[in-house]
């Protein structure tokens, strides 16, 4: 966390391939996990400060130079994220009844980005 309030997380995939692959993958367990923790991180930091409604905005930027296959539920349908980079749009990280909320949100928009238009609900229980 810097001065400015800034909790940064990068998670960067390197593979050396060769040949180079068409496609990778992209883990939506393994996102939605980095995000939470970020989020979780937020909500410590509210506490131990006490600083019950401090704002904090999750912004998520995903660059690939491949196209990635969204993959990570049983039975989900396929998404495959074309190349590039996107920036989702800044997400209000909330009071802890609303977590649940934002994580379903993220998840929602990545599969959209893939194509897909999700109509499952997750479920999160948040520690109090």
């Amino acid at each position: 966390m810097t001065s400015e309030g800034l909790i940064e997380r990068f998670i960067w995939q390197k593979r050396i391939e060769s040949p180079k692959p068409r496609v990778d993958f992209l883990d939506i367990t393994e996102l939605l996990w980095n995000v939470a923790c970020v989020v979780h991180a937020a909500q410590v930091i509210r506490k131990a400060n006490a600083r019950p409604t401090q704002q904090f905005a999750l912004e998520i930027e995903l660059m690939n130079s491949d196209p990635l296959h969204v993959h990570g539920y049983t039975n989900a349908p396929s998404a495959t994220i074309p190349a590039g980079t996107v920036l989702f749009p800044r997400y209000e990280v909330g009071e802890a009844q609303d977590l649940n909320e934002l994580i379903l949100t993220v998840d929602k928009d990545v599969w959209n980005l893939g194509g897909q238009h999700p109509t499952w609900e997750l479920g999160v229980n948040w520690p109090p």
